[in-house]
């Protein structure tokens, strides 16, 4: 009797820990919205997801206590994703007009501590995207954006910034970001007020004479949260000067559903995100790096990477490239540019 005592207490005792796991997530996730360090707990949802899903099996495997409890805990843990899935589902994919040829954009951030560049350079010049977009293109990176640069014959680099874009259509026009928002700053403001992401842009026609505007963009880290919030805000008011239904942004956000941050992103860049469930960080590169050899499963749980297209453009595909040795994942999306509204 007194063993049997023993080991329901035990139980007990386990579900308690069990279940206080799952309510310490669960307030931190709910908290994103208030509270911009429990905003980073959401960045890394899927950990917290595959937590409570062994939580919850180990539970009804060993038949503990307050199992239904940890059930709607978990439920709770879940639920932000749904705005996520409804975006999914509500994104533009119209049909691509008559006349306009397909468009393949890429956009990888190439990593400064990569260490296979030549494999990296070899996958993104075979690759051959119509514009590619890369991030950290700066001296470190020489041996990857080097020859990729070599490879297409247009460019818009920024000395300003380590982003650049490469394009096998016409670059009419290009210059960094940072330019447009020197000439729209007034000189009274505040520093702080204009925090602005590393970012190029590039003014591309397409073989029938239409035109769009493209830009390469890398965010800083959202932790401490108050520097991308400026950078978002400032680059939201300056990408205004570009015609936004044609408009094509793409990088590293470093911002991931179903944190609040993407979702302010969502809200203020007025095109529409094209990226949904296609996690690019951490790749494979990054243990490459860290413990001298390559995991030989896919080790990305979040994505951070994305693009945005104005209301012109429709997606016919939208897929995460290979391991390059980086530790993000390329994006590649394919493109079609309908007709300009002539209400």
């Amino acid at each position: 009797m007194r063993f049997w005592f023993r080991r329901q207490a035990g139980r007990t005792i386990l579900a308690d820990i069990a279940v206080w796991a799952l309510v310490t997530v669960a307030v931190l996730i709910w908290l994103a919205p208030f509270w911009s360090m429990a905003d980073i707990f959401r960045q890394v949802w899927p950990l917290w997801m595959l937590m409570a899903v062994m939580v919850v099996a180990g539970m009804i495997l060993f038949r503990l206590p307050k199992r239904r409890l940890a059930i709607l805990i978990a439920t709770l843990i879940a639920a932000p994703i749904g705005g996520e899935a409804w975006r999914a589902q509500t994104a533009d994919s119209t049909i691509i007009a008559t006349g306009h040829q397909p468009v393949v954009f890429a956009t990888h951030n190439i990593w400064g501590r990569n260490r296979s560049p030549q494999n990296a350079a070899d996958y993104l010049i075979e690759l051959n995207a119509d514009v590619l977009a890369l991030q950290e293109a700066d001296a470190r990176t020489r041996a990857i954006h080097g020859p990729v640069e070599a490879h297409y014959a247009y460019s818009a680099v920024c000395n300003r910034a380590p982003v650049g874009l490469y394009s096998n259509l016409r670059i009419i026009e290009s210059g960094c970001m940072r330019d447009i928002l020197d000439a729209h700053r007034s000189d009274g403001d505040a520093l702080w007020r204009w925090d602005f992401p590393a970012s190029s842009w590039a003014r591309i026609e397409l073989p029938d004479g239409d035109t769009f505007v493209v830009i390469s963009v890398h965010f800083t880290w959202p932790s401490p949260l108050s520097p991308q919030d400026q950078e978002r805000i400032n680059f939201a008011e300056i990408i205004q000067v570009f015609d936004q239904d044609s408009l094509i942004i793409l990088g590293d956000f470093n911002a991931a559903a179903p944190s609040k941050a993407l979702s302010r992103f969502d809200r203020d860049i007025g095109s529409v995100r094209r990226t949904h469930g296609i996690a690019t960080w951490p790749s494979e590169g990054r243990f490459a790096n860290e413990y001298g050899r390559t995991l030989p499963f896919p080790t990305m749980i979040t994505g951070i990477d994305h693009i945005y297209a104005g209301r012109r453009w429709a997606t016919m595909d939208i897929h995460r490239g290979p391991n390059t040795g980086s530790d993000h994942r390329p994006v590649i999306a394919t493109l079609g540019l309908n007709p300009a509204s002539t209400d």
